[in-house]
């Protein structure tokens, strides 16, 4: 099931890609099924595709919207997006307080962190924020647009987002690894744990992300400069300078 995060004062559109499923077979028509508390403004779809624009909701609510489609062939399928409301400066987060909920049931009230919860639902929600925003500052360093939104590298970012989620619960009740004193924390903070971890799991996965399809607006070069002046302030000429003429490069050594 794919989850998205929205701020209750967006007006936002969500598509299902059908393509893949269909396996050249188009979609004929196309109903929606939207849960109470949250607004289907339209619906639009094409042979392969199917959007819906949605408004409202109440922040800390998740919310079931279901396509159903039936195509050419005679085919019947349904799909479920689960919008999470939350508000702004979560809009660019990934995961969600269940999924974290389920990990870590331990420090929930029946299932669910509340304000009684040790953590809170609210630090739950900051603990998804933060290592989100690890995440995109490090994809972002990495010339990749955020949020990702195609769908396995979001998978990929949604859930490692929630198992470190779940570990800064553990460390709140003071256990496992990012707990105070711990092995693992005599060196660094939690805050250094989660970003060495994100910058591994970024680093050993960006040609993945873009292989599929996630968006990666700059090269790998972005950032790097040469030095134009030596230590002494002198200019710094190349070893090997290419001149273009007509269609044939010349090497010129430098004397």
């Amino acid at each position: 099931m794919q989850r998205f995060v929205k701020d209750p004062d967006a007006v936002s559109d969500y598509v299902v890609d059908w393509e893949e499923w269909l396996s050249g077979d188009t979609i004929n028509t196309v109903s929606w099924t939207v849960a109470s508390g949250i607004t289907e403004d339209s619906t639009s779809n094409t042979t392969t595709t199917a959007t819906i624009w949605l408004s409202g909701g109440t922040a800390g609510q998740s919310y079931d919207v279901t396509c159903r489609i039936v195509t050419a062939a005679g085919r019947t399928e349904e799909r479920t997006i689960t919008i999470v409301v939350r508000e702004s400066a979560a809009a660019k987060s990934y995961g969600g307080l269940q999924d974290v909920a389920a990990i870590v049931p331990e420090y929930t009230a029946s299932g669910s962190f509340t304000t009684s919860t040790r953590p809170t639902q609210a630090q739950v929600e900051t603990f998804l924020d933060q290592v989100s925003g690890v995440l995109n500052v490090i994809l972002a360093r990495e010339g990749f647009g955020v949020p990702v939104s195609q769908v396995d590298g979001r998978r990929a970012l949604e859930h490692f987002a929630v198992v470190q989620a779940a570990q800064l619960c553990h460390a709140a009740n003071g256990a496992g690894p990012y707990a105070p004193g711990s092995d693992e924390m005599r060196a660094r903070t939690p805050f250094q744990a989660v970003f060495g971890e994100a910058e591994d799991f970024i680093a050993g996965n960006a040609a993945g992300f873009e292989t599929l399809g996630a968006t990666r607006n700059q090269a790998l070069t972005f950032g790097l400069e040469c030095r134009k002046v030596d230590d002494g302030g002198d200019e710094i000429v190349p070893i090997f300078q290419r001149k273009m003429m007509g269609h044939t490069v010349v090497d010129w050594d430098v004397e």
